[in-house]
């Protein structure tokens, strides 16, 4: 399972670090419990991760709201699965995350 804070952020453009963590429950233990997480723009933003169940989200490029003024971002985060032979197959979750770049130099939006 994956939790948020809050599903809609606002982020300054500019900024490198959205204060976004993305928390990751997997009630399983040893390599099944080890969790992937991924993000559908990862030339944008990236998970970086903190421990072993908490990730954060933290910008890959300089954001500009005059290109691009809003993320539709998904994470996808996948389980170990069962381990073997006769067990359950990996789980996955996928969540949705609002980013909304807020404008710093006042030019409009292309």
């Amino acid at each position: 399972m994956v939790k948020f804070v809050d599903r809609k952020y606002f982020v300054d453009e500019y900024f490198h670090v959205v204060n976004q963590d993305v928390s990751v429950v997997d009630q399983d233990s040893a390599a099944s419990g080890h969790v992937n997480c991924s993000i559908n723009h990862p030339s944008v933003f990236t998970l970086q991760q903190k421990y072993a169940t908490e990730f954060q989200l933290i910008t890959a490029a300089m954001l500009d709201r005059e290109r691009t003024a809003h993320y539709a971002l998904k994470i996808r985060c996948k389980d170990g699965g069962g381990g073997g032979r006769g067990q359950r197959a990996s789980r996955v979750t996928e969540k949705s995350l609002q980013v909304h770049v807020t404008d710093m130099n006042d030019n409009a939006p292309a």
